[in-house]
């Protein structure tokens, strides 16, 4: 969800850390916009966890002044690439600079100081965007993709440049040729790095969180073509650690189309990106030399995974008009989309070692933006799921959410879609094929549905605790066959949050808050709004149904000193 999923993340994240939850996960999965938050999380050390995920507020305290200040969190406040608030809005009794007073926000101050001057990496992409408007203007699309693809990478890395600077910049995560890996595997990493090579590590053990898997998936742009009508939608889901990345599943014949062997290998993160200098043995875990294959900005780790886990372009495939574009437009497509060089050792030459190729990669939400196969892949028994997707509709000329646009959770349970056209049944989107992303037992949507439409008419947040039945699904590598006690978290419109808010607040929110589209949230006010909200709901509804699920009574001080006080919010916020 862009910047609605990473502001939505860092509130939920941070109140349930609160509450004392989240010490209790085993695992935290993170896809497209929530991965903006998840990798600053675990790896930046430029501020405390603490400052980091900032404070939680009532409604009514929510002013333009506190939102962006440092007291929110800096993982909302401190990004400072994006204004405060619109240009055109003057909060009461307040100006911009009033809104840093105070020595709680001077490391906010000092971020906004640092990054006055632009930095070399976004004017070389703004070189590389001027110079392909300027092939554009002189010789039109197709005629000028030949130079586009020479040398390759020269449009692939925009994304992780840009996004590197708006999301890692703020917090020192993006520095050129870097590398990253879990806190247990610096030393060893250390050994084989160049004297001075940055290395960023994930602290799970040390800051007590859960262990971090994000997704991103390998594409093949010109699958599910619609000339085509026996083609379907090609994607291969990638998992993305701290200790280890790579495709989890092994692929090989019609099911690896259209390469030859997919997958079937996890890598030490490190290595990622690289080339496979060896075959690879026949046991479950072999030592096999790999070359790393930096890319041409070479803008670090970090930022390679953070611009391929959120690169939304990649889902063009599953729009109906992106299914129709000309193969030349195709090709441009292509060569925007960031590439990642992947092997198998189902798909090797005559000496036995893997071929390399460098392939498209992208956003996971081509087939899944909810977050679940990891831990149905794990068989964990117990979940809590966070999704925004209901984002309003514009198609139908409405500005107001839409439940319809949970395409992933409806496909979950084998349903077909509700927008128009229609989806296959058990898949988000035309041109993939039915059944593709089916999990649980369709037999058991209804109830949950129900839930989500009585609390949508109703105008708030849907909270839904259920056990479902998981079904085999051999593509995902899912064996089904048990069954999972989930809490899902449908965030929706809440009147009675939005009731509560200071006028000036409201004022710049829209009616369909929090269900704003990928890119349409642009203001750190925004921002954080939407990461005080996810705490909200977490805080008056959330918990709870956490805690009967994993049958938690006892409470240490803090943590009772917490529910006491938000009680006192709550009812506050009812009377």
């Amino acid at each position: 969800g862009g910047e609605r999923g990473s502001s939505l993340a860092h509130g939920a994240i941070r109140a349930l850390r609160k509450a004392g939850i989240l010490k209790h996960a085993r695992y935290l999965t993170t896809t497209s916009g929530s991965v903006w938050t998840g990798l600053p999380l675990y790896y930046q050390s430029v501020t405390s966890l603490d400052e980091y995920l900032g404070e939680s507020y009532n409604p009514a305290e929510l002013t333009p002044q506190l939102l962006t200040g440092a007291s929110v969190g800096l993982g909302v406040a401190g990004l400072v690439g994006f204004g405060a608030w619109p240009p055109k809005f003057q909060p009461n009794s307040s100006s911009l600079n009033d809104a840093f007073d105070g020595g709680d926000d001077a490391k906010l101050r000092k971020s906004l100081r640092n990054r006055e001057a632009e930095p070399q990496e976004v004017q070389e992409a703004q070189a590389i965007l001027e110079g392909f408007r300027s092939c554009l203007k002189d010789r039109g699309l197709c005629s000028c993709l030949s130079d586009l693809a020479i040398p390759d990478g020269s449009l692939q890395e925009i994304y992780e440049i840009a996004t590197g600077h708006f999301f890692l910049k703020p917090f020192d995560l993006n520095e050129r040729g870097s590398f990253q890996c879990h806190e247990s595997e610096v030393d060893e990493l250390q050994e084989q790095l160049p004297t001075g090579r940055k290395i960023y590590a994930a602290k799970d053990q040390s800051q007590d969180l859960p262990f971090h898997i994000l997704q991103t998936a390998l594409l093949a742009p010109y699958s599910g073509r619609l000339e085509d009508p026996n083609s379907t939608i090609a994607s291969f889901q990638i998992e993305h650690t701290a200790i280890y990345t790579g495709i989890p599943s092994g692929y090989t014949g019609e099911a690896a189309n259209p390469y030859h062997g997919v997958g079937d290998v996890l890598v030490s993160s490190f290595a990622w990106n690289g080339a496979a200098l060896e075959s690879v043995g026949p046991g479950a875990k072999s030592t096999v030399k790999v070359a790393k294959i930096p890319t041409l900005a070479n803008t670090g780790e970090l930022a390679e995974v953070n611009g391929v886990a959120t690169a939304y372009i990649a889902d063009f495939q599953a729009r109906d008009w992106g299914r129709k574009i000309p193969k030349c437009l195709v090709t441009l497509m292509e060569k925007v989309l960031p590439h990642t060089h992947v092997w198998s050792p189902l798909d090797v030459g005559r000496d036995g070692i893997p071929v390399t190729k460098y392939l498209a990669t992208g956003d996971a939400g081509i087939a899944d933006d909810v977050g679940h196969l990891p831990l149905l892949r794990r068989g964990v028994r117990k979940m809590v799921i966070y999704t925004s997707a209901a984002v309003h509709d514009t198609s139908s000329g409405k500005e107001a959410t839409n439940p319809c646009e949970m395409v992933y959770e409806i496909a979950a349970f084998g349903q077909r879609g509700c927008l128009d056209p229609s989806t296959p049944a058990g898949a988000p989107a035309m041109g993939l094929p039915e059944g593709s992303m089916t999990v649980f037992e369709p037999s058991e949507f209804q109830p949950f549905w129900s839930d989500v439409m009585d609390k949508f008419k109703r105008r708030e947040p849907c909270v839904h605790r259920g056990t479902f039945t998981v079904v085999d699904n051999n593509f995902l590598g899912i064996k089904g066959g048990w069954q999972v006690e989930i809490v899902w978290v449908i965030l929706m419109p809440s009147q009675t949050w939005l009731n509560a808010l200071p006028a000036d607040t409201a004022s710049v929110l829209r009616p369909y808050f929090p269900n704003y589209s990928a890119g349409e949230p642009k203001y750190r006010m925004v921002f954080s709004a939407m990461s005080q909200y996810a705490s909200w709901v977490t805080d008056s509804q959330v918990v709870k149904e956490v805690k009967a699920m994993l049958n938690i009574t006892d409470l240490d001080e803090d943590e009772a000193e917490h529910h006491e006080h938000l009680g006192e919010r709550v009812a506050e916020l009812v009377v």
